[in-house]
């Protein structure tokens, strides 16, 4: 189970977890969105306080695909390629 549907299904706010866990709101925040990978010992406290419902594979922000990084870049430089010759 995610941390956030845990979150939901008993009614925490990010506070309420951070607090829970003796870290700090933007902590939370920061490892819901994925900006961040949790550290090991986050991920052990997490594991223990929700009594093993939530695991260290639902607390990893999923992979990207390589495919779609690489048709990012593609993107950037053909729009760089079209603003040039739109200067000449």
């Amino acid at each position: 189970m995610r941390l956030r549907e845990y979150m939901k299904r008993h009614g925490l706010r990010q506070v309420d977890v951070a607090q829970a866990l003796g870290s700090y709101q933007a902590n939370i925040s920061e490892l819901l969105s994925g900006k961040t990978p949790p550290k090991v010992e986050t991920i052990q406290k997490i594991h223990a306080w929700t009594e093993g419902k939530v695991t260290a594979n639902d607390l990893m922000p999923p992979p990207v695909p390589p495919a779609r990084k690489k048709r990012r870049a593609r993107l950037v430089l053909v729009a760089a390629a079209k603003r040039r010759r739109g200067r000449r």
